[in-house]
Parts: structure tokens; C-alpha cells; sequence
């Protein structure tokens, strides 16, 4: 056994040795604790960045889901209004039909009225004269509203998604940034760590609140988007009337011969409703120099824009406008852009043949459920190739055109009518093709 004053002096000669593998062994334990520390701090933030842009894409289809709803929301508001602009323009046909019903009741007593007011009054109108107008008026309608519903739906659908597109905007830019600020990084953990090493913390993306585009409306620019919303009163004051031109000349080239007691069958009437539309479509949507285009019925010109303006703004907003006027003007034209395209004119295709089919449905089973419940007659076919009075017709598209347009406080989502308009494919991608196009 070594004596004790040797194994003091083999302490003291390995005194070195053992401090430095102790010092080794502490630095060793220390950096692989910092290590083990920044791969947690590194996984950490991998995981937490692929969570925000998982939640931003969310935030983006969940913000265009909502952008369509309140298209449908919108459109069934101002549906009640179209209605009463269509009646308070000669279209009034359930007050006709009511003078219809009276007529009978008031035969005698009116041919007398007649002859006491003597020559200088107005003649009355006779019961089949009102028979036939209302055969007319209400086809007319009936056209009208679908052509002004559906082109109510396009340009609703546009002008929403075009002023959601500033929030889809500030979205992919914010996670445009997280993707730049996060590429050093996630080269690999060794950069994080180097990173980390040389500047005490990973490097955090500097935030920059004075970007160049402006994300969040001042008040011009709010007013200036209420502006461009409040376009849609030319549509619903102004512009329907071409179709409504357009409606009658095609309705009394089809119908103007068939007396309200004549008998159609309902793929005969089918048939000649649909030549109108024919007629309609090639006067609107083939390229002519003498034919109206939807820009004009959609949007007023230049020279009618700011009386659209002083029709449905407070005299703040026109002032503001007044001083600038850029974003509006902006809007304007590329909504003109896009009623120019080749896409609108397939989706407002789209929606006149739903339109069309949708009130056929409903004509055919509205007559088909009168006939049954006249004749008893239960044999489907035979209600088919059955023929009916023209004044049968007309009477179930005043009540068709009353469906068309009708809402209920309960439902905000609109009736089935435009539910059905809402579920065209065409015009979802239409909204779509809105956020590939930043120019603004």
C-alpha cells in the first residue's frame, strides 16, 4: 500500500488532468443541453408556422364561403325592390288580374257607368282586352325578373369578392413574410443554432407597419367601396328596362297571335317562351352593332355615374368623392373588364338556362296540380299532352313571378329560387378568377 504522502503527490501531479476532464465533462453537458434546447426551440417553430399558414388558409376559404353568402344575402334584399320597381312600371299584373275578377262581378254595372260618362271618358277597358294583357305582362315579367335577377347575381357576386380580395391580399402577404422570415431557419437546425450563436436569439423578422399597401380602408376608401356597391341601383332602376324592352318585342313575336282561350300545350309553351329567350340572348350577347350589351345594363356610363351616386349617398359621401374618386373609378373599369369577358358570358348564360328551367318546373307543375284538381285526372301522362287555355298560362306565371321575388324575414338565405341560382358552378369560378387579379 502506497504511503499516504504519495498518493497526495499523485493527486497533485494529475490535478490538472482531472480538472480539465471535470471542465470537459461540464462544457460537453452544457452544449448538448443548448443544443438539445434550440432543436426543441427549432421544432417548436417549425410546428408553430406550419400551424398559422394552415390557419390562414382556413381564414382564406372560410372568408370566401362567407363572401358568397352575402351575395345570396344581398341579392334576396333587393329582389322585394325590383318588384316594386316592375309594378310601379306598368307591371303591376296581380292588380290587373284583380280587375279582372271584378270585372265579372261589375259587368252590368260598368256598361252602364259607360254610357252616362258619355264620349269625353276614357273607354273601359273590355274583359278580353284585360285577358290579353295580362296574358302579355305577365310573360313579360316573368322574362324580366329572370334576366335581371341573374344579372343581379353576376355583378353582386363580382363587386363583393372584388372588395374581399383586400383582406385575401393582406392574408397572403402576412403569410408571404412568415414564409421569408422562416427560410433561413429552415435550411436546416445548424443555421438556427449559427444564427442563435452569433446574435444571442433567432433572428426574429422585423415588423413593418407603414407598408406600402395600405390594408386597412381610411374613410375614403370605405366610401368610395359603398360607392361602388351602391352601382347596383342603376341595374334595379335603370338598366332592367332594356331588358324589359327587349322582353315585350320578343313575347308579342311569339305569344301576340294566341288568344287567351286558345289551347298550348306545355311543351308548346315551352317552346315558345324559349324562342324568346333565343331572341333576347342573340340581341344581348352575340357581338352587333346594333345590340345592347350587359356592361350598359349593369353599369351606368360615365356621364350617368354620379347621378347613381346622388341617388343612394349623403352628400358627406358625394364630397368625398368629389376630392377623390380613384378607388371607385378603379373598381368601375375592372368590373366593365370582367362583363367584357368571355367568362361572364357563360355564367350569365349559365344562369338564364337555370332560370328558365327553374320557372318552367314551376309553370308546369303548377298547371299540372290545377288540372288535377279540376279534372281528377291522375294519369301523369295524359296531364303532359293534356292542352290548356293560354289565360291558365298566364294566371300561373303572375303567380310564378310573385315566387320569383318573394322573401321571408325567417330565411336570409333567400328562396329557393335563388338558392338554386346561387349553386352555379360557372359563377363560383367566376368568383374565384377575382383573387388571381391584383391589379389594384
Amino acid at each position: 500500500m502506497a504511503p499516504p504522502n504519495n498518493r497526495r503527490s499523485l493527486f497533485q501531479r494529475n490535478r490538472g488532468k482531472l480538472m480539465l476532464a471535470v471542465m470537459g465533462t461540464a462544457a460537453l453537458f452544457t452544449t448538448g443541453s443548448i443544443i438539445m434546447y434550440l432543436v426543441k426551440q427549432w421544432l417548436y417553430r417549425q410546428h408553430q408556422r406550419l400551424s398559422e399558414e394552415r390557419f390562414a388558409r382556413e381564414q382564406i376559404r372560410r372568408r370566401f364561403i362567407q363572401t358568397q353568402e352575402d351575395s345570396l344575402r344581398t341579392v334576396s334584399q333587393l329582389t322585394p325592390v325590383l318588384a316594386i320597381v316592375l309594378n310601379n312600371d306598368g307591371l303591376d299584373i296581380d292588380t290587373l288580374f284583380g280587375e279582372l275578377k271584378n270585372k265579372k262581378n261589375k259587368k252590368g254595372e260598368t256598361s252602364q257607368t259607360t254610357e252616362d260618362r258619355g264620349e269625353g271618358t276614357e273607354r273601359s277597358k273590355t274583359k278580353a282586352e284585360l285577358w290579353d294583357e295580362l296574358k302579355v305582362n305577365s310573360l313579360v315579367k316573368l322574362v324580366t325578373i329572370l334576366y335581371t335577377v341573374s344579372s343581379l347575381f353576376m355583378l353582386t357576386r363580382l363587386q363583393l369578392n372584388m372588395l374581399a380580395r383586400r383582406e385575401y391580399l393582406e392574408t397572403a402577404i402576412n403569410m408571404d413574410k412568415g414564409k421569408k422570415s422562416d427560410e433561413k431557419s429552415s435550411h436546416g437546425i445548424l443555421a438556427y443554432i449559427g444564427s442563435w450563436w452569433s446574435q444571442g436569439s433567432p433572428e426574429e423578422s422585423p415588423t413593418n407597419d407603414n407598408n406600402p399597401i395600405s390594408m386597412k380602408s381610411d374613410k375614403t376608401t370605405y366610401t368610395n367601396e359603398q360607392a361602388f356597391l351602391s352601382l347596383s341601383w342603376w341595374l334595379l332602376n335603370e338598366g332592367y328596362k332594356k331588358y324589359s324592352e327587349m322582353a315585350r318585342k320578343y313575347v308579342l313575336q311569339e305569344f301576340a297571335s294566341i288568344n287567351p282561350t286558345d289551347k298550348l300545350s306545355v311543351l308548346e309553351f315551352s317552346e315558345r317562351l324559349s324562342a324568346a329567350f333565343q331572341g333576347i340572348n342573340r340581341s344581348l350577347l352575340v357581338t352587333g352593332q346594333d345590340n345592347t350589351s350587359l356592361q350598359d345594363i349593369l353599369l351606368p356610363g360615365e356621364e350617368n355615374l354620379y347621378f347613381v351616386l346622388q341617388q343612394s349617398l349623403d352628400t358627406d359621401a358625394l364630397l368625398i368623392l368629389q376630392e377623390d374618386d380613384i378607388v371607385l373609378r378603379r373598381l368601375v373599369h375592372e368590373t366593365s373588364q370582367y362583363l367584357q369577358s368571355t367568362a361572364s358570358t357563360v355564367v350569365i348564360e349559365r344562369l338564364l338556362n337555370k332560370s328558365y328551367q327553374y320557372s318552367m318546373n314551376s309553370i308546369d307543375s303548377a298547371i299540372q296540380s290545377k288540372r288535377a284538381n279540376n279534372d281528377r285526372v291522375n294519369d301523369a301522362t295524359n296531364l303532359e299532352a293534356a292542352s290548356h287555355q293560354m289565360a291558365l298560362f298566364a294566371v300561373v306565371v303572375k303567380d310564378t313571378c310573385r315566387e320569383l321575388v318573394s322573401s321571408s324575414p325567417a330565411n336570409s338565405l333567400g328562396n329557393e329560387f335563388l338558392r338554386t341560382l346561387d349553386c352555379t358552378e360557372e359563377m363560383n369560378d367566376l368568383s374565384s378568377s377575382v383573387y388571381s387579379n391584383f391589379n389594384i
